[in-house]
């Protein structure tokens, strides 16, 4: 598909009124069009607001450019806000071993919200991998999102997002990804430094890496950048055991909760309600736009 096909939905909106702010995706190829205008430094959408229309389905790109990259020794960054509206993107794959990977690789003061991301598959990244972000700066933030799949890198690797700096957040989120890496492996974020991570709950079969690792975060700069997140007890480490001794809401190993806890309180432990746009019930795992999540295997 040519760069003007891509790019209708945002030529038709600036053309019809030249200071639009809002914006709105419902395809594959209107997504991609989104990470040609961020890449090119055509549009960092800062000040303006992104709104899905419905689910998206990314099997037809075998390699997934993110939506914001380093490049020509600068970094090109999204900085607008990109709100799921409870869609589902599903299937993103990467395979390129390049660094600042996943749906996006470069936030800076953006905001990511209301989103879940199914079947990740990221293979061999390099540095600050996540399903949903390699990396977040800037008094950026994530918002109730969540992703299942795999996530593989050598360093700054999380569940969810790689890296998040300089009093950023990442919100109410859960991640249910397979976690691997060389070094700084966490279940929701690799590293947090100036920022915080709160109300999360990392639910993800395994967590491994030679190197630091945690179950919600492998580094964070203070004990006060992890405060209320959760983890699912029988997370693995590299060597098999599940034995994390950095335990506690306040920890980056967060507080351990069973299968059976997690299945019978879909909420876990009161983070994900409906008045923050969850869907709950008992057995399955937290959804947004009134549709829930089934249970993975290892939390049957």
């Amino acid at each position: 598909m040519s760069a003007p096909d891509i790019l209708r939905w945002y030529i038709d909106a600036i053309t019809a009124n030249r200071k639009e702010t809002n914006f709105t995706l419902s395809t594959a190829d209107e997504l991609l069009g989104l990470a040609t205008l961020v890449n090119r430094k055509k549009d960092d959408f800062s000040g303006k607001t992104i709104t899905l229309k419905g689910d998206i389905d990314l099997s037809r790109y075998e390699d997934w450019v993110p939506i914001g990259v380093f490049a020509d020794d600068e970094h090109k960054k999204f900085s607008g806000t990109f709100d799921g509206a409870g869609h589902i993107i599903s299937n993103l794959t990467i395979t390129s071993p390049d660094g600042l990977s996943g749906l996006f690789g470069f936030i800076s003061g953006g905001t990511v919200k209301n989103l879940g991301l199914t079947g990740v598959n990221i293979h061999r990244a390099g540095e600050y991998v996540g399903s949903i972000a390699g990396s977040i700066v800037n008094y950026a933030k994530m918002i109730a999102c969540y992703a299942t799949g795999a996530v593989r890198g050598t360093d700054k690797v999380g569940g969810l997002v790689g890296n998040v700096g300089n009093n950023s957040s990442v919100t109410g989120c859960y991640s249910v990804c397979t976690v691997s890496a060389v070094n700084r492996a966490g279940g929701v974020v690799g590293a947090a430094s100036y920022s915080d991570v709160a109300g999360c709950a990392a639910l993800n079969p395994e967590v491994c890496a030679p190197g630091m690792h945690g179950r919600v975060a492998a580094s964070v700069d203070s004990a006060q950048a992890v405060s209320n997140n959760a983890a699912f007890a029988g997370i693995l480490k590299k060597d098999g055991s599940t034995r994390w001794q950095r335990t506690g809401a306040g920890a980056v190993d967060g507080v351990s909760l069973t299968a059976d806890q997690i299945k019978a309180d879909p909420t876990i432990g009161g983070r994900f309600k409906g008045e923050n746009g969850w869907t709950t019930s008992p057995g399955t795992l937290p959804g947004l736009g009134g549709k829930t999540e089934e249970l993975p295997e290892h939390l049957k």
